[in-house]
């Protein structure tokens, strides 16, 4: 499927950007996302294998992700409110590793860059926090 032609007749000139649900809300935009191999549009661009970690207690808590992929590099992506406990829960700012994201401009998402682990090293996710 060639992407160019169905973005420039919805929106001349602008650029394709597809995050992790590949656009699928709703049912998918209509050529772009709206069938199942839309599902692997984040698998394919890096080859890589993700895991997903939810830490919904007030603890933090520590995984071995090494122990489930000895042999690979591994990129940490923990996300979690900018406030503290519970009550960072209804927070309408999120930190990537400790960063607050904030938008570059008014249509400019920020860069999002891993935290690699070293060999060894465990995933530390804090308290209310997703990796």
């Amino acid at each position: 499927m060639h992407l160019a032609p169905t973005v420039d007749l919805a929106s001349p000139g602008k650029k394709v950007w597809l995050g992790e649900s590949s656009s699928a809300y709703g049912g998918g935009a209509k050529g772009l996302s709206d069938t199942f191999v839309a599902g692997f549009i984040t698998s394919y661009k890096s080859g890589a294998v993700t895991l997903f970690a939810l830490n919904l207690s007030k603890s933090p808590v520590r995984i071995a992700v090494l122990a489930m992929v000895p042999k690979s590099p591994v990129e940490a992506f923990v996300l979690q409110s900018e406030q503290p406990g519970e009550e960072g829960l209804y927070s309408k700012s999120v930190k990537l590793n400790r960063e607050v994201l904030k938008m570059v401009d008014d249509r400019t998402l920020p860069s999002l860059q891993g935290t690699p682990l070293a060999a060894g090293e465990h995933l530390r996710l804090p308290g209310y926090s997703f990796a």
